[in-house]
Formats: structure tokens, C-alpha cells, sequence
């Protein structure tokens, strides 16, 4: 049995990874889809939260993951267990250098609004939620950066099999509205995931490792959702003194306020995940191309 899925999947690679994402795409969508809140019905649900009771099915998800790998025999090829190439480390130490700069929007609000960081802090169950946010970088990076990449990889190579596990990346979110979120930040989220998914990929395919995005991914997922703690805070202050939200909305300022000299400069900074996603596949590339000459 394990042999005839083996051989199926090796000989219909594209074919064996969209059954695989549709399977996922019902699981994670089945549980609410006939709620009332479903299809944009949850006006509470939002991109930022995350819901730390949920760490069971994080953990089947990305267990199941490692499991079909395993099963298929894909573990290496789908790069769970290749050695790592070194001399691209400076990538992943760059992105976690910018996802660090994503807090200080949170800190700059918790500054102007009065929240006490320390009882952010304290209301936090850091196990929890750092297996939780681990799980998820495992179980997405593992479908989309491993099995996915993998998959599509041996039928219309490593670019083109980026590119299109990116989209389906960032279509995998209309999960989101499925179950609850509503259409705009969903369509927001799916494009921003698109952009994330080929800068994760182009560090799979540089690093030859998915174990680099996993960890990068867990700590974007992190920050974005203690920021998340950090604005819920802050509007709890503001709506018991309506006179500190005048005051945090004037703590960061718009892209509009903010001179910059060098349009270029600019470019980077509003697309970075396009930008530097680009650059780390142009070093794969320039790489790879040295190494077959």
C-alpha cells in the first residue's frame, strides 16, 4: 500500500500535492462553514487574533504534514531533512531583523495609549504560545515550502513552482473568510500571505531547508499577533477615555509623513517581502548556476 502511494505520488507529483491542499482546505474550513457566522459573518474575527485553544489541531495539522512526507517518501527532496546550504544564512538572520522592526508600530501605540506592557506580557502563557506559533510554521511551511514546492518542482521547475505555491499560499486564507473574517482584510491577508509565501520560498530554495522559514515564519506570526494583544489593549483604554485614542492615533505616522529622499528607499521598505524575495532568489540562482558550471 505505502509502495503504490509512493510511486503514484512520484509519478503524478502535481497531481498527488492539489489533492493533498484540497484535503487541507476542507479540513481547516469544514469545522464553521455551516455556522452562522461563516462567510464573513464574524465581524470579531480578525487577522491579528489567534486563538491559543486550537493548539490540538495545530499540532494534528502539523504532524500530518511530517507524517505524509514521510509516507511518500519525499523527506529530503521536499527539503525536511537536506543539509542546509550556509552560505545563505544571511537571509533568514535578515528577515528576522526585519520582522523584529514589525513591533515597533505596537510599541509606539502602547507608548501614546497608556498600555502597561507588563500586563501584556504577564497575560501571555509563553509555552503555549510559542509551540503554537512553532505548529504553524511547521504546518504551513511544510505544505507550501516543502510538499508543495517539491511537487510542482519536478514538472515545471524551481521558479515556477515558487510562484505558484506562493498563490496558492495566499489563496489558502480565503480559509479565513470561509470561516468567519470578512471579505476586505481577508483579500488584504491573501495578498500579503502571497508576497510572505515567495520570500519563505526563495529562503526554502537558498538555504535548501524549510527548517530556516519555520522559524521565521513561527516569530512574524508571533509579533504580528502580540501586536495584535497590543492594539486590543489600547482600545480598551480608549473606549473608557475617548481622549487617549485621539492621542494614539497621532504616535505612528502615515506613509505620507514620512520623507524619504530616495524613491528606491521607499519601494523597499513598502514591499519588502517582494523586494528581498527577489534578491535571495537571485543569490539561488547566481549559486546554483556556479555550481553546475
Amino acid at each position: 500500500m505505502i509502495t503504490s502511494v509512493r510511486i503514484w505520488a512520484t509519478n503524478r507529483p502535481i497531481a498527488f500535492v492539489m489533492i493533498l491542499l484540497a484535503i487541507y482546505f476542507v479540513v481547516l474550513s469544514a469545522p464553521l462553514v455551516f455556522s452562522s457566522g461563516a462567510f464573513g459573518g464574524d465581524e470579531s474575527k480578525s487577522p491579528n487574533s489567534i486563538d491559543l485553544s486550537h493548539l490540538p489541531f495545530e499540532l494534528f495539522l502539523a504532524t500530518s504534514v511530517v507524517a505524509v512526507v514521510s509516507l511518500v517518501g519525499w523527506s529530503k527532496n521536499a527539503r525536511f531533512i537536506s543539509a542546509p546550504d550556509w552560505s545563505g544564512i544571511w537571509a533568514p538572520i535578515i528577515l528576522t531583523l526585519y520582522i523584529g522592526s514589525i513591533l515597533t508600530p505596537g510599541l509606539m501605540v502602547a507608548s501614546g495609549s497608556g498600555v502597561d506592557m507588563g500586563d501584556v506580557l504577564a497575560s501571555i502563557p509563553w509555552g503555549t504560545f510559542i509551540l503554537f506559533m512553532l505548529l504553524i510554521g511547521v504546518f504551513e511551511e511544510g505544505l507550501f515550502r516543502g510538499v508543495l514546492l517539491h511537487g510542482f518542482e519536478v514538472r515545471i521547475g524551481p521558479v515556477g513552482a515558487l510562484l505558484v505555491s506562493s498563490v496558492l499560499f495566499g489563496s489558502m486564507h480565503f480559509v479565513n473568510w470561509i470561516t468567519g473574517q470578512t471579505l476586505g482584510p481577508t483579500i488584504d491577508q491573501v495578498l500579503h500571505a502571497g508576497t510572505l509565501g515567495f520570500l519563505f520560498g526563495a529562503i526554502a530554495l537558498r538555504m535548501n531547508s524549510i527548517w530556516f522559514g519555520v522559524a521565521t515564519h513561527a516569530l512574524f506570526d508571533g509579533v504580528v499577533d502580540f501586536n495584535g494583544q497590543i492594539l486590543a489593549a489600547a482600545a480598551a483604554i480608549a473606549s473608557a477615555d475617548p481622549s487617549v485614542a485621539e492621542t494614539a492615533t497621532t504616535v505612528v505616522p502615515s506613509s505620507n509623513d514620512i520623507s524619504l529622499s530616495d524613491s528606491l528607499l521607499r519601494v523597499v521598505l513598502g514591499h519588502f517581502e517582494l523586494v528581498f524575495g527577489s534578491i535571495v532568489l537571485w543569490s539561488w540562482w547566481r549559486r546554483r548556476n556556479r555550481q553546475q558550471d
